[in-house]
């Protein structure tokens, strides 16, 4: 079967602006993620004094992928999902403040809003796709769109790195910048018509 075209010469204004607002939201949103889960033994090791604790500590977001995740899947879709995605990455800059209060509990918080955030973003991302190109080209759509993906997971580390060794308070505002910058980016797609219209709470 003949594969339908997919250029950008042949997009239409909403799907172009899908696709670079969805492309910089996950350059800006990975770059913070890669910097801050590599960084966050060190963090945690430098507030409690403890390499046990701040591994047990930096661990906790991962289940909580999985918690976000599921939960996105069995309620998300009755919901549009550019709402529950802003809300996710709301969740992350918040989390990053939380971090830095000198307290166990609002470590354990913290990671917890991390964790279920970042789950929420990877299922509401999929959806979202979708409601901006059609089946035809949906692949291709998202192999252009996580492309900035890579490259934010590849210099995420060295960038956090760097300015992590110039002193943690500049690394996490940094951070919550960026994190704030790709829910600006996110937020923008409602300035963009869906090709597909997002269910409703009825779930039509």
């Amino acid at each position: 079967k003949k594969l339908s075209p997919f250029q950008w010469s042949l997009m239409t204004r909403d799907e172009r602006h899908a696709m670079v607002a969805l492309a910089s939201t996950n350059a800006l949103e990975y770059l913070a993620f890669a910097s801050t889960t590599l960084l966050l033994i060190t963090w945690f090791f430098l507030q409690f004094n403890s390499s046990v604790l701040a591994v047990i500590l930096a661990s906790i977001y991962g289940p909580f992928q999985t918690v976000g995740r599921v939960l996105e899947m069995k309620f998300g879709h009755k919901y549009d999902a550019r709402v529950t995605g802003l809300l996710a990455f709301l969740g992350v800059p918040t989390a990053l403040v939380l971090v830095q209060q000198d307290s166990l509990v609002f470590a354990v918080i913290a990671m917890i809003i991390f964790g279920m955030g970042q789950g929420i973003l990877t299922v509401s991302f999929g959806y979202v796709t979708n409601m901006y190109f059609s089946a035809e080209v949906y692949g291709r759509a998202k192999g252009w769109i996580t492309t900035p993906k890579a490259l934010g997971n590849a210099i995420g580390p060295s960038i956090g790195g760097a300015l992590f060794l110039t002193g943690p308070s500049v690394f996490f505002n940094t951070m919550i910048v960026i994190s704030l910058l790709s829910a600006v980016c996110f937020a923008s797609l409602y300035f963009a018509k869906p090709r597909n219209q997002p269910p409703t709470v009825s779930g039509q």
